[in-house]
């Protein structure tokens, strides 16, 4: 049997932040869709980035080990 091993896939997020709100770029390498977002300088929407950069890394995690 064949041992395979697979390479995390590297997730970038790109972030410009200004005094009100913050334009966020995130991106998978190997992959053509990026996902922007704009936030807020709230409590609510930096967890909203939070729980997005969380569930990117998750998903390219699991599409990596299959």
């Amino acid at each position: 049997m064949t041992a395979t091993h697979s390479i995390p896939s590297t997730v970038l997020v790109a972030i410009d932040i200004s005094k009100h709100r913050q334009e966020v770029l995130v991106a998978v390498l190997g992959k053509v869709r990026r996902r922007r977002m704009t936030i807020t300088n709230t409590l609510e929407d930096s967890r909203r980035l939070a729980r997005s950069k969380s569930s990117k890394m998750k998903d390219s995690h699991t599409r990596a080990s299959n």
